[in-house]
Formats: C-alpha cells, sequence, structure tokens
C-alpha cells in the first residue's frame, strides 16, 4: 500500500494518461447531493474493494469501498478530490461544484 504522498504523485502522473469522458455529471451540492448516484458509480464504475482516496498530500489513503461513503459525505460538493479503483487504472474526478467526471487507463497510452 502507498503512503498519502506516493498517492498523491501517481494519482499526479496518471491524470495524465487518462482518457476522460466528455461530459461532466451533475451530483448536487450541500443537502442536495445524490447520495445514491455517487455510490452506484463508485460500485459499477471503480469495480474494486479498495478504493484509493486523493484529497492532497498529505490526508490521501486507502479506504475499504464499504466505507467511503461516511468518509466522503462531508468532502462531497464542498472539495475537490478523486476517488481510485485499486489498480489506480479508474478514476473519478469530484468537484467542488458538484460535478463528477469519469476517467479510465487508456491502453493504448504507456
Amino acid at each position: 500500500m502507498m503512503d498519502s504522498r506516493q498517492l498523491y504523485k501517481a494519482a499526479e502522473h496518471l491524470r495524465t494518461i487518462l482518457t476522460w469522458e466528455k461530459d461532466w455529471i451533475h451530483f448536487g451540492t450541500g443537502d442536495e447531493v445524490n447520495v445514491t448516484l455517487v455510490e452506484e458509480l463508485i460500485k459499477n464504475f471503480l469495480q474494486t474493494d479498495l478504493i484509493n482516496l486523493v484529497l492532497g498530500r498529505l490526508n490521501s489513503r486507502t479506504i475499504k469501498k464499504r466505507e467511503i461513503m461516511p468518509i466522503i459525505n462531508g468532502v462531497l460538493g464542498n472539495n475537490n478530490f478523486e476517488l481510485w479503483n485499486e489498480t489506480m487504472e479508474r478514476v473519478i474526478k469530484f468537484h467542488q461544484i458538484g460535478v463528477l467526471l469519469r476517467g479510465e487507463k487508456n491502453p493504448k497510452k504507456k
């Protein structure tokens, strides 16, 4: 498992070789966050039992998928952060204005 700085640096590098979807998805802010939408995207898109939460150099970590929602509830729609799958091949980028974007490693780019 990577420590916070390693995880942050890995994400920083991998972001440059991802293929990002064209359309942002609105998930809401404040009391209007669509928690069900976020849970389904984490479950169906990231597809691993361990999730890498990338917030910053000092507060990034790996979390079990079943424990992720209570941890991110406070930052959803308030902070920018990313959730990566265990293999760092898929990511959901959350923006503080209540939108998210999915990205995936493109096998053609190494």
